[in-house]
């Protein structure tokens, strides 16, 4: 999980200045991390970034893609 937690870092670090960029940071260290979880703990960490995702999807669909091209 070491390979992950920089994205989920930086995503923590930009939420409030760009969402939509640590919501892809996001993305990004699922899609890296969920062959890496082997054990309980890395699938709970990476379960706990899929369930950010979720609930942020919302918010984020305000923000249309013209929007997130401008950024």
């Amino acid at each position: 999980m070491d390979r992950i937690i920089p994205y989920a870092d930086r995503a923590a670090e930009l939420e409030r200045v760009d969402a939509c960029v640590a919501n892809d940071l996001r993305m990004l260290a699922v899609q890296i991390g969920l062959p890496l979880a082997k054990d309980a703990a890395s699938k709970k960490y990476v379960a706990a970034m899929l369930d950010r995702l979720e609930r942020d999807k919302p918010a984020l669909a305000a923000v249309g893609p013209a929007d997130r091209a401008a950024r």
